[in-house]
This record gives C-alpha cells, sequence and structure tokens, in this order.
C-alpha cells in the first residue's frame, strides 16, 4: 500500500509540474509578438521594432519548484506601444470627460440656443472685447473665484450679449467638470412648482451647483411665492459661499432704488455679491438674427 500510495503521489507532482511547466511556455507563445513591415530579429531571435528600434521580446528565465529552469521568451512593449497605450487612455479620458460634460449641461436648465455658446466662436469688437475679457477671466480662475465667491452682473440694454457671455462661462465650466446650472427665475420657480421630487430637493440640487446663473433677473413678472423662492436661493449660496452669474436689462440705479420692495432684497443680495459689468453694443442676438434672415432669404427668394 506505501508502494501504490508513493507512485500516485510520485505521478501527481510529475502532472502538477508539467501543469505549471506547459503554462508557462504556454503563456510565454501567446505573447510572442508577430513581425510587421520593418521590424525584425536580432542575433539573438528576439524582435525588434523597426520604428523605435526598441524590443518588443526579451528572454527570461523561469524557474520551477523542482529547480528546473526554463529559457523563455515573452512579448514587451517598444516605446511605440507605450505611446500608443497612452494615446489611447487619454482619448478615452477625453470621451469620458465629454459624457459627462454633455450629461452635466443636459441637466443644467440652460436653454437649447445657449448650449452652443463658446468663446472661440464669438466675434469679438472693440464695444464687447473689455467683458468678453473679463468672462475668460472668470473661467481662467475659477479655482480663485469659487473661493472668494466672486459673482458678476452682466447689465445692461436687451440684445448686448449678457445671456451668451454667461453661457460662454457655462460652458467652458462644464467642459471641466463644474457642475453649473443656468436659467430664468421663473423657469426656476416652474420647476419648483412642477417637480415630481418636491421643492426641497430642487431646492438642493441648485445648492449643489458650483455655479449658479441667473438670466435676465427683474425682466419678468413674479408672484409674491417666486420671489420668496428665488430670494431663499440667492440667499442660501450666499450664507454658502458659492458664486452666483446674473443677467438683467435693468440699470444699478434701477436695483438700488428699492422702488420694488419684493424684489430690494434680491437685488441687494445681488449687489452685494457681484461685480458689475456693463454690456454695450449690437450684441450677438442681433447678428445671428441677421444671420438668419440671409439664410431664409437665400432658401425661400431664391432659385
Amino acid at each position: 500500500m506505501e508502494s501504490i500510495r508513493n507512485t500516485i503521489e510520485t505521478l501527481a507532482s510529475k502532472s502538477v509540474k508539467n501543469t505549471v511547466r506547459d503554462f508557462w511556455i504556454g503563456m510565454a507563445e501567446k505573447s510572442r509578438r508577430k513581425l510587421k513591415d520593418g521590424d525584425y530579429r536580432d542575433e539573438n531571435g528576439l524582435a525588434i521594432c523597426g520604428v523605435c528600434g526598441k524590443p518588443m521580446e526579451e528572454r527570461r528565465m523561469t524557474t520551477l519548484e523542482d529547480g528546473e529552469e526554463l529559457d523563455l521568451i515573452f512579448g514587451v512593449w517598444c516605446d511605440c506601444d507605450r505611446a500608443e497605450d497612452e494615446k489611447r487612455k487619454a482619448e478615452q479620458k477625453e470621451r469620458e470627460a465629454k459624457r459627462i460634460a454633455n450629461s452635466m449641461r443636459e441637466s443644467s436648465l440652460m436653454d437649447k440656443r445657449l448650449m452652443d455658446a463658446r468663446f472661440e466662436t464669438s466675434e469679438v469688437n472693440a464695444e464687447n472685447e473689455k467683458q468678453f475679457k473679463i468672462a475668460q477671466r472668470y473661467v481662467n480662475k475659477w479655482e480663485t473665484i469659487e473661493k472668494v465667491n466672486q459673482g458678476i452682473l452682466f447689465w445692461g440694454l436687451p440684445g448686448t450679449g449678457k445671456s451668451h457671455l454667461a453661457a460662454c462661462i457655462a460652458n467652458a465650466l462644464i467642459d471641466k467638470g463644474v457642475r453649473t446650472i443656468m436659467t430664468s427665475c421663473i423657469r426656476l420657480t416652474d420647476l419648483i412648482l412642477n417637480s415630481e421630487v418636491g421643492e426641497t430637493e430642487i431646492l438642493e440640487r441648485i445648492n449643489r451647483a458650483r455655479l449658479l446663473i441667473l438670466d435676465d433677473v427683474g425682466t419678468e413678472r413674479l408672484t409674491e411665492y417666486s420671489i420668496e423662492r428665488i430670494y431663499s436661493i440667492v440667499d442660501s449660496r450666499y450664507r454658502a459661499c458659492k458664486p452666483l452669474i446674473v443677467t438683467t436689462n435693468l440699470t444699478l440705479d434701477e436695483m438700488k432704488s428699492g422702488d420694488n420692495l419684493q424684489m430690494g432684497r434680491i437685488y441687494s443680495r445681488i449687489l452685494e455679491m457681484c461685480y458689475p459689468i456693463k454690456c454695450t453694443g449690437k450684441g450677438f442676438r442681433r447678428k445671428a438674427t441677421a444671420e438668419r434672415y440671409a439664410m431664409a432669404k437665400k432658401l425661400l427668394e431664391e432659385d
């Protein structure tokens, strides 16, 4: 019986050894590199990249448990392989960043017409150059801006590009992964009133945004309830030290006058939180309108 047991153990040991041996040999064979145009093998039979000149294979001594050494050739990455892998990872990271940005943009409450607003595609002229540079600096210095809780108030006549500037800031920050909400007061209060998740959840979602942009403040007729909700939102950001950007057709004097007592508290908070920038000039809406008329004329009046 002892002899049989020893025989079985010996056979089992050999079987395990052969299995391990076959595993390493198989791994080495699978990793060997196939030569492409320009690649070659050196005097030791190792594959060399024809582009970067670095080895694509290396010889390794693998020692089994019983001391047997296997002289095996494994495939390795050359400089071209590493560069390609880095490129692939960078592209994957860029795709993921775009996916996240697009998702954030869809949940930003921004008007569809403003989702394409970009600094790079905006026409800068003598009339809007100053405010454009300020808007770009706001994005470039965002980390500091956020720390000191600095907002901007874009004010001026209708059609001077206030919403476009604010949207350029919003889109640039969203592309950087900064959660931003941009909407009007009336749309915001409608969302609060009609949401299935409840007012508390909506307000928390708005307050979680790192930047809130309120568009066309003061141009809409709001109910007393809506005014209270807007004040609550603005005041919450003030107390949480979170930045706010506002666009308005009102003048600074109109905001300071206090003629509208209900809105006065909101204006007071806005003026305390936001640096005022006057917007002048033709603006982007008129330019876009002119281009749209020209396109319609070509489509409808020309054969």
